[in-house]
């Protein structure tokens, strides 16, 4: 006599059999994409990331339109003086500037890069730059510590007076009514919801 045995799964069982094997070629999926990832060649980016080239290797840089445009005026010369909003918002710095990079670029130039201009570039802007060894020593401030000099003169109606200046860098155009400030170029931001909030 031959007999037939059935079994029934239980809705449980059915319902975590099946997320087991949903896990299971989840896994696969990812690991693939893993791999396909690790073996991308340098400097190759998808559709929506472009990479930028660091010291490292590259960092890449998200864009909600789905690449990044090179030709907008943050990219452009403006100006006169050759530089771009790019000059001190790198991509590859994280969209500031680094000490290392810097003193790569001052290398690679000789110090003629548009980063390194005496009207904020410079502990001074009066300071010599003809020769190498004098753009080295007026822009000491940004190769080591990535700072760009602001001046700004003090509001009429400020609350405070500066009595007095102590400039290592005895700078003309630093005073008690023309102060000197420095700070590294910020992280960019661009907040369309905040129209008052310029690239930095």
């Amino acid at each position: 006599m031959t007999g037939k045995i059935k079994t029934f799964l239980s809705p449980r069982s059915l319902l975590l059999g099946l997320l087991r094997t949903f896990l299971g070629i989840a896994i696969v999926f990812f690991g693939l994409l893993l791999t396909l990832e690790l073996r991308l060649p340098a400097h190759t980016s998808d559709p929506n990331l472009r990479d930028f080239p660091d010291p490292t290797g590259a960092v890449r840089t998200f864009s909600t339109t789905g690449s990044v445009d090179t030709t907008n005026p943050f990219f452009q010369s403006l100006g006169t003086n050759g530089r771009t909003c790019n000059s001190c918002h790198q991509p590859g710095d994280g969209w500031t500037v680094t000490p290392p990079h810097i003193r790569e670029r001052f290398a690679q130039t000789d110090g003629l890069d548009p980063i390194f201009r005496p009207v904020d570039g410079a502990n001074c802007p009066s300071a010599k730059v003809s020769t190498r060894d004098e753009r080295e020593r007026a822009y000491n401030l940004l190769l080591e510590k990535g700072l760009i000099r602001i001046s700004l003169a003090v509001p009429s109606n400020a609350g405070f007076e500066i009595t007095s200046v102590q400039d290592p860098n005895n700078c003309p155009e630093t005073t008690t009514q023309q102060p000197a400030m420095f700070r590294r170029p910020l992280p960019s931001t661009n907040l369309k919801f905040l129209a008052t909030v310029m690239w930095d």
